[in-house]
């Protein structure tokens, strides 16, 4: 999985790591006061707050913090929001996505770990896109809940779990 890298890309990429652990860091810290917030101001469905207040916070931290200096528009990050009736997005409803957040090997490995069929999976090139952070469960599936510490992802119609100290976040242009 070795590539040439120039030093632009190598800074491109640690942006977007970056990016995505501060949007993590966010989602851990804020999660449960939004639920409760849900909650106490009878919201219809909480877990529609959770989602608009996570995609809203996908826009403004991750695709805002890579949309330099071309604009980004990424993939919605899980069921992405309610509040704009078709789009999943808050910002700009009408866009479409151009990117996607995927995730690699943060040791280069060509495979990684899949926490839910305990089985290693071949890396492609290009990594897995990222549906949302989640948390395993005591029964081994995920809860979508802190401490958010695995990333679910979709390869081939199935799920896969991976452990979020495995990995590195990528930004890759989404195929049209």
């Amino acid at each position: 999985m070795s590539t040439s890298r120039t030093n632009e890309d190598v800074d491109f990429s640690a942006q977007v790591d970056r990016a995505v652990v501060t949007f993590l860091q966010i989602l851990r810290s804020g999660w449960e006061g939004v639920a409760t917030l849900a909650k106490t101001t009878k919201q219809e469905v909480v877990a529609e707050m959770l989602s608009d207040w996570a995609q809203s916070n996908w826009e403004m931290v991750v695709e805002a913090a890579i949309s330099t200096p071309a604009t980004v528009f990424l993939d919605p990050y899980g069921d992405g929001a309610e509040a704009n009736g078709a789009s999943s997005r808050i910002w700009m409803p009408e866009a479409k996505p151009t990117h996607a957040i995927h995730i690699v090997s943060r040791m280069r490995a060509a495979v990684l770990w899949d926490v839910l069929s305990e089985a290693n999976r071949t890396l492609p090139r290009e990594g897995f896109a990222i549906d949302r952070f989640v948390t395993r469960s005591v029964d081994g599936w995920y809860e979508e809940k802190p401490p958010f510490d695995h990333v679910l992802s979709y390869i081939d119609g199935s799920e896969a779990l991976f452990r979020v100290e495995d990995l590195e976040f990528v930004v890759q242009r989404t195929q049209t």
